[in-house]
C-alpha cells in the first residue's frame, strides 16, 4: 500500500495546484497579479529532503513532462528544471546541517530559482516581454507569498508523512 502513498500525493499536489489556478489565483490580484502555485515542486523538495533522492528524481521527470504538458508552451522546461532542482538540494543536504525551518526556507530559494529559470527562458524564446521589476513585483513577490503560506501549513506534516514512509520502507 506504501507503494502507492508518493505518487498520490505528488498527483493530489498536481491537482490542487490546478484548482488553485484555475479557480483562486485569477480573483486574487486581478489582471495586475501573477500568483503561481508550486505545490507539486514543494512535494518534489521535501521527497528529496525526507525519503529518497533518487525516487524523487524519476518523480520529478515524470511529473515534469506531465507539467510542461498541461502548463507550458515550451516543452522541456519542467522536465529539466524538477530533476536539476532535486539534485541541487540533495547536494546542498550533504554540507548542510539543516532542520524543518532551514529546509523550508531552501524550498523557497529553490522556488525563486525555478521561477527565473521559466521567466528567463521565456524571455529567451519570446513568450513574454515582462519587465523584471514588474516580474519581481508582480509575479515573484505573491508567488513566494502564497508558496511560503502553503509551506506553513503543510511543512510538518508532509515531512512527518515522508519520514513515516522511509522508515516503514527500511523495516521491509
Amino acid at each position: 500500500m506504501s507503494k502507492y502513498v508518493l505518487p498520490l500525493l505528488l498527483s493530489l499536489l498536481f491537482i490542487l495546484e490546478n484548482i488553485y489556478v484555475s479557480n483562486v489565483s485569477p480573483t486574487l490580484l486581478g489582471e495586475k497579479g501573477i500568483i503561481v502555485p508550486h505545490f507539486l515542486f514543494f512535494g518534489l523538495l521535501f521527497m528529496t529532503l525526507y525519503y529518497n533522492p533518487k525516487k524523487a528524481l524519476v518523480y520529478g521527470v515524470i511529473f515534469g513532462v506531465i507539467y510542461d504538458i498541461a502548463y507550458t508552451e515550451i516543452i522541456g522546461i519542467y522536465l529539466a528544471a524538477f530533476p536539476l532542482f532535486i539534485f541541487l538540494i540533495s547536494q546542498a543536504m550533504k554540507i548542510l546541517y539543516a532542520n524543518l525551518f532551514i529546509r523550508s526556507i531552501l524550498v523557497l530559494i529553490w522556488t525563486i530559482a525555478l521561477e527565473y529559470l521559466v521567466y528567463g527562458l521565456n524571455i529567451l524564446f519570446g513568450y513574454t516581454n515582462m519587465l523584471n521589476s514588474y516580474f519581481i513585483n508582480h509575479r515573484l513577490f505573491p508567488t513566494l507569498l502564497l508558496n511560503a503560506l502553503f509551506i506553513l501549513i503543510f511543512a510538518f506534516p508532509l515531512s512527518s508523512l515522508l519520514r513515516t514512509i522511509s522508515e516503514n520502507n527500511e523495516e521491509k
